[in-house]
């Protein structure tokens, strides 16, 4: 099987998996995760973190932007063609495009950041993560020198994700 057909079939096991989770569950597992990240030692000494709106799915983002947007400079990704822009935490509108909360406004480049906090369909015990599979994440991801964390609930942690070279290694994976 091809590595991207042997990705495709990852996604829908793995999609499958989380649709099982109760919005409740999710909620309980998203706080679990944050309070782990709260403390990763980057986290605690970042000013400048990388973070992402959630949907559907992934671990739960509007707390933990609530709780840390006055104390650190919170960036979240806007998908422009097939790249991402950032811009900051502190205006959000709701994207036509994906119907989650993005930035009003882009940044004209990207700035240093500290810490990425990036979700995944699937990660694995080696830190490799399963993208939704158009790039986004690891084009950007390429490009900045941040220690990289991954998060995600507990069904999408595996023993082994199929990866290629262009996909970027996280430093960590948090998960609950």
């Amino acid at each position: 099987m091809l590595l991207s057909e042997q990705k495709q079939s990852l996604r829908r096991e793995v999609k499958a998996l989380l649709r099982q989770l109760s919005p409740e569950e999710a909620a309980a597992k998203s706080e679990a995760v944050w309070r782990q990240v709260e403390q990763v030692e980057a986290f605690c000494r970042a000013n400048a973190v990388l973070l992402y709106a959630s949907l559907p799915g992934e671990v739960q983002t509007q707390d933990f932007i609530r709780r840390h947007g006055k104390r650190l400079r919170l960036l979240l990704p806007v998908v422009h063609g097939d790249t991402l822009l950032v811009g900051e935490a502190t205006g959000l509108k709701r994207s036509p495009q994906f119907g989650i909360l993005e930035p009003t406004q882009t940044l004209p480049e990207i700035p240093p950041i500290d810490v990425a906090i990036i979700p995944g369909v699937a990660f694995d015990r080696h830190n490799n993560r399963l993208g939704r599979g158009k790039g986004y994440y690891d084009r950007l991801l390429s490009a900045v020198s941040a220690y990289k964390i991954g998060v995600c609930f507990g069904c999408q942690l595996l023993e082994h994700v199929p990866h290629n070279a262009q996909d970027v290694r996280m430093e960590q994976v948090v998960w609950a």
